[in-house]
Formats: C-alpha cells, sequence, structure tokens
C-alpha cells in the first residue's frame, strides 16, 4: 500500500492513496500490473508542469506503450477546489500519454465549506480529505474511498505495510511513510450520490 504525501508519486500492485487534499489533487494511474499515484499540491502552474513530467516519465519508464495505452486515469479533488480542472489535468494527460482522464469531485461527508462550488469557498475551511485507490473484485474495476484527514488512523513506517516514494518534484517533499489499516473501517466510497463524475478528453 502506498499513500502519496504532497510533491510525491509511488506505485503498488493492489492500493495507492493520497493524504489530505484540500486545494490539491490526487490523480490515479491503473496500469494491467500497477496501481501509481502523486499527490499534486496547489501550487504555480510551471511547479504542477514539472510534477507531470516527472510522474508521467516514471510512468512510462515502469510501463510498455502497449500498456499505457490501456491505462485508465482519474483524479480525485475536494468539491469546491480546483473550478478549472481541464486546464489543471492536461500537462498530465500529455506526460502521461493518455487521451481520457476521469475526474472525481467529492461532495459529501464533508465541512460545509467544502461543499460549495464556484460560490467563494474559503480555503481555511474545507476539510482535507484522504483518498484511497484500489482494483475492485470485476476485471477493470476500481474502487474509490476517501475520508475526512482528521478522522484516519494513520499507521507510519514501511513496518506497517508502507511503501516509501519512488519520486518527488519539488525539494519540500514529504519523506513520511504511511498506510491505514487495510479493511478501510468508516471509509466513504465513491458514488454518483457523494461525488460527480466528468470525463476528460485531450
Amino acid at each position: 500500500m502506498y499513500f502519496a504525501d504532497m510533491f510525491c508519486f509511488g506505485y503498488d500492485p493492489d492500493c495507492v492513496g493520497v493524504t489530505g487534499i484540500v486545494g490539491c489533487m490526487g490523480i490515479f494511474v491503473a496500469t494491467d500490473d500497477l496501481l501509481y499515484s502523486i499527490h499534486v499540491t496547489a501550487g504555480s502552474v510551471p511547479e504542477e508542469r514539472l510534477g507531470a513530467q516527472k510522474f508521467g516519465s516514471f510512468v512510462n519508464r515502469c510501463e510498455t506503450p502497449q500498456k499505457i495505452a490501456r491505462a485508465k486515469v482519474f483524479c480525485v479533488v475536494n468539491g469546491g477546489a480546483r473550478l478549472k480542472l481541464s486546464n489543471d489535468l492536461e500537462p498530465f494527460a500529455k506526460a502521461i500519454g493518455v487521451k481520457l482522464i476521469t475526474a472525481v469531485r467529492i461532495f459529501e461527508n464533508l465541512a460545509p465549506m467544502s461543499q460549495a462550488v464556484g460560490k467563494g469557498s474559503r480555503w481555511d475551511q474545507m476539510k482535507a480529505v484522504a483518498v484511497a485507490f484500489k482494483r475492485g473484485q470485476a476485471q477493470g474495476e476500481f474502487v474509490i474511498r476517501y475520508k475526512q484527514e482528521s478522522e484516519v488512523q494513520w499507521l507510519n513506517g514501511a513496518q506497517a505495510g508502507g511503501k516509501y516514494r519512488d519520486g518527488w518534484y519539488n525539494r519540500a517533499h514529504y519523506k513520511e511513510v504511511r498506510t491505514v489499516d487495510p479493511g478501510f473501517a468508516g471509509w466513504h466510497v465513491v458514488n454518483n450520490t457523494n461525488s460527480g463524475f466528468t470525463r476528460f478528453n485531450f
């Protein structure tokens, strides 16, 4: 299990995630054999493009062009964040080499300000959300879970089953190794009721 902290990315065959996102976004790539995640920290456009380049290069070093062509890519954002999401995702689509990204915008089980889209949401009143991305039981099925980070019981260190990050794109990257109970008790499963879905073609 691998959870990407700010500015970091990595992979795991079974489950990946990102630590708390407010204005950040979690991007997840699923190939035939591996899952990847990057915690894209809210920052300048050049910084985020650097993150896209490094993450895209990493994924392409690990995968064949044929597997990249079959890859599924998802992005998860906190309800009131990143209202120009297509612009934010385009560099990642190009760097990874995919034409479709499915974006998930979480609306429920959050603080009220997190649910207000385009209504002047105050960043300091939005609640950070941790996100987990895992393969489902059926072929090609994926399960996305989330929980307010303040309620997550983090397990720390590789000895707890966590995986070290594989790369980063900012000197301020975090070095912690964090994971959670694989049972995901109390986590919400993303669905059409609590979240909105948008497919972006690039």
